[in-house]
């Protein structure tokens, strides 16, 4: 089915298979949390969460900011239908990528007592990072694939390469081996994410145009790095605001502490599920129309997006607001402790789709050192309030730290953009 979807060309269209099919990858990745969640129980999925928090940082860290990167000239190029210059920009991505993965693959490997024991005070939390060190290639190389097939607009491929394959694999792992332990379900992990690698790859190569009608050179590696350099710390700033958090308190807290934290956090970004089907229709058209200079058409896209993204955010964030117990009952009952962390969670998660697409829009648009300065505040932020919140309010502390600066980030975001493109995201009417 994949290999034959070409991607609608009505815009509404495809921002409607661009929302089933996250739906899709958010169905997967809550159907994951939940098994991780019942079959390993409190303390062990809280070891299997804190340990993904590392590794998905070190994933990001390896990607050198070349996700937006690959993104954007992906689409520049599929335009021209230059289709050896876009082999040529995924190789090159692909190779600096996994080459810093695997160093620090090897990295987490030699100094996973030292992490396990003198950062977290969790000796059990050892054998979980080696076996989930290799999983940091899996993850850099199945992300860029889908960066690549996103701006091929291949919306279903790339949602399927970033958000199902490897919790559909990882599931189907976890269930027919009957774990129990974190360690077990660690080395799964690694597994499905090479796998998935792999797959992403070949659908990319499938999804390329089948001829080549070369109109540029390919992109230089002077000019891949002006891209992903500052993207590189966007990137880093924006896995503080994530992750920091439970980082943090996973040096404070216990291993169950940290599970109910990691199970709200993933269902509070369903809110902002919406966001994120939309960014995969909009992110190529945002640099295609300001390649060609269309601000009026750009404001206009915004604007739509913002609309319609707060209509369907809206409802899921208050259901949240009201029935938390109820959603977190479903991994466990002892995860219904973690109410009050899902509320907070999901009010900031509102509030960023109410901004729109603005961290997108400036990278698309080529305003990366923008998107750097903002998140070198927000990225921070997260974690010097953590560090100062949870040693008092423990995993409520963390929740506080990730909510403000994501709002403070978005909010940043949204002054560049209204500096730099000449429009407020903020004004909808």
């Amino acid at each position: 089915m994949l290999k034959r979807f070409r991607g609608p060309n009505n815009l509404l269209t495809q921002a409607v298979w661009a929302a089933l099919v996250k739906v899709i990858g958010a169905v997967a990745a809550l159907i994951l949390s939940l098994i991780i969640s019942r079959q390993l129980g409190l303390e062990q999925s809280g070891y299997y969460f804190l340990a993904f928090s590392l590794v998905s940082v070190l994933a990001a860290l390896s990607r050198f900011g070349l996700d937006n990167t690959v993104l954007r000239f992906s689409a520049q190029l599929h335009q021209l239908k230059d289709r050896q210059a876009i082999i040529e920009l995924l190789h090159r991505a692909l190779a600096l990528s996994c080459l810093i993965a695997l160093a620090l693959c090897c990295l987490m490997v030699l100094a996973a007592d030292g992490i396990a024991n003198w950062v977290f005070s969790k000796p059990e939390l050892a054998p979980v990072l080696r076996a989930m060190s290799f999983a940091v290639v899996g993850i850099a190389g199945f992300s860029l694939c889908a960066m690549a097939l996103q701006g091929l607009s291949r919306i279903g491929a790339s949602v399927y390469s970033l958000n199902i394959a490897m919790p559909m694999l990882l599931s189907i792992l976890i269930v027919l081996g009957a774990w129990h332990f974190a360690w077990q379900a660690a080395w799964c992990l690694s597994l499905a994410a090479l796998i998935a690698g792999l797959h992403s790859y070949l659908l990319w190569r499938r999804a390329l145009p089948k001829t080549n009608s070369p109109s540029s050179s390919p992109i230089a590696w002077s000019k891949i790095f002006a891209s992903c350099i500052p993207l590189w710390v966007v990137m880093l700033m924006n896995q503080s605001s994530q992750w920091s958090g439970q980082l943090v308190a996973g040096a404070w807290v216990d291993a169950g502490e940290i599970a109910l934290l990691a199970v709200s956090q993933r269902i509070a970004l369903l809110s902002a599920l919406v966001l994120m089907a939309a960014n995969l229709v909009l992110a190529p058209k945002f640099s295609v129309l300001y390649q060609q200079r269309n601000y009026v058409e750009l404001q206009r896209l915004c604007r739509i997006g913002v609309r319609a993204m707060l209509l369907v955010a809206t409802p899921i964030c208050i259901f949240m607001l009201v029935f938390p117990h109820w959603l977190l009952g479903l991994f466990g009952q002892s995860f219904v402790e973690g109410a009050a962390l899902l509320q907070v969670l999901a009010v900031a998660q509102l509030l960023n789709v109410a901004t729109g697409s603005v961290s997108l829009l400036l990278s698309m648009c080529g305003y990366e050192r923008e998107l750097r300065n903002t998140v070198l505040i927000s990225g921070p932020m997260a974690l010097v309030l953590s560090l100062i919140l949870v040693p008092s309010f423990g995993v409520m502390g963390s929740a506080l730290a990730t909510a403000i600066a994501i709002t403070s980030q978005n909010l940043l975001a949204v002054y560049w953009v209204k500096r730099r493109l000449g429009f407020n995201t903020l004004k909808i009417w």
